[in-house]
C-alpha cells in the first residue's frame, strides 16, 4: 500500500480547485484500511499562488526551453532515469568531479545503517517485553506483534521435481544495478591506466 503525504495531496487538491475553479473539495481515506473518512477542503489563494508560480517557472525554464529539470532523490527522478538508461551500453570509464558527494553518499549510508540499528534494537525490546503477548499499550501508543502467514513458492522443490513447468514459469527480469566501491588506486594515473 502507498502512503501519499498530507502535502502531496493537499497541493493536488488545491491544484484541483484552481484548474476547475471551485471553492472546496474533498478528501476521502480509509484509515486502517476499513475506516472511511471525508474531509471537506476550502479553496486556499494563497497556496494556490504559490503552486502556480511554481508551475509556471518550471513550465518556462524546463518545458519550453527543452531542459531537464536538475536530479533529485524523488521516485520519479529514479524511475526517469532507469527508462532513460536501461541498459549500459559502454564499458568505457569516465572522470567524474564529484568527490564531496561521494563522502556525502557514505556519510549517509553510515547514518541510515546506524538508525536502522536503534530501530530494530528498539523493536527487539518490545518484542521481548510481549514475549508471547500479541498488543501491548505504551501510553497513547498501541504495540502488536501479530502472527501472519505467508505462502510462497518452493523454486528449488518445484526446478527438482517438475523442470519443464520451472523452465516455463521462469521470468528474467534485467536491470542496472548501482554501487560506489572504494578502489585500491586512487591518484588519477590509475584511471588512465584502466581506460
Amino acid at each position: 500500500m502507498k502512503v501519499i503525504s498530507r502535502i502531496t495531496i493537499t497541493c493536488k487538491l488545491q491544484w484541483y480547485l484552481f484548474v476547475m475553479n471551485l471553492d472546496f473539495g474533498y478528501f476521502a481515506t480509509l484509515i486502517g484500511g476499513n475506516k472511511y473518512r471525508e474531509y471537506e477542503v476550502y479553496r486556499d489563494d494563497e497556496l494556490i499562488a504559490q503552486i502556480v508560480r511554481l508551475a509556471e517557472d518550471f513550465w518556462h525554464q524546463y518545458v519550453l526551453a527543452r531542459s531537464c529539470p536538475p536530479v533529485d532523490g524523488s521516485d520519479a527522478c529514479s524511475k526517469l532515469l532507469n527508462r532513460l538508461y536501461p541498459e549500459a551500453k559502454s564499458s568505457t570509464v569516465i572522470p567524474l568531479e564529484e568527490t564531496s558527494l561521494i563522502e556525502t553518499y557514505f556519510d549517509s549510508k553510515r547514518q541510515i545503517k546506524m538508525l536502522e540499528s536503534t530501530i530494530a534494537e528498539i523493536e527487539n525490546l518490545f518484542k521481548s517485553l510481549l514475549g508471547e503477548h500479541e498488543i501491548g499499550v505504551v501510553g497513547p501508543y498501541k504495540l502488536k506483534w501479530g502472527n501472519r502467514t505467508r505462502n510462497g513458492v518452493d523454486s528449488k522443490r518445484l526446478k527438482e521435481s517438475y523442470p519443464e513447468v520451472y523452465g516455463d514459469c521462469m521470468k528474467q527480469t534485467q536491470y542496472r544495478q548501482f554501487s560506489i566501491k572504494q578502489e585500491v588506486k586512487t591518484d588519477e594515473s590509475s584511471l588512465a591506466d584502466a581506460v
